[in-house]
């Protein structure tokens, strides 16, 4: 279960030797750490791969805020977020 600080949720996974770390900020804004870059882009779809599975996000209006080799930003409004752990990027 996730924790809440300062009205962000924490998925707790962080402490898992390389694995992604989401922060998501109500349904407008999520954070990912440790990513591996992105597979797919429109403003309705992102599809971030990470280590061990991609991160499917998707809704409305979606934009890169920000990106660096070790985090992206993603706004919009965002209506559903999926963790795809079987390979599959689609």
């Amino acid at each position: 279960m996730g924790k809440i600080k300062d009205g962000i949720m924490r998925n707790g996974l962080s402490w898992l030797s390389g694995m992604p770390q989401t922060d998501i900020t109500g349904d407008g804004r999520i954070r990912i750490e440790n990513h591996r870059g992105i597979y797919n882009f429109t403003s309705e779809s992102v599809t971030v791969d990470a280590p061990g599975m991609s991160i499917i996000i998707t809704g409305d209006h979606l934009d890169i805020r920000y990106m660096s080799g070790e985090s992206i930003e993603i706004t919009g409004r965002i209506s559903n977020i999926a963790y795809n752990h079987n390979g599959d990027l689609r």
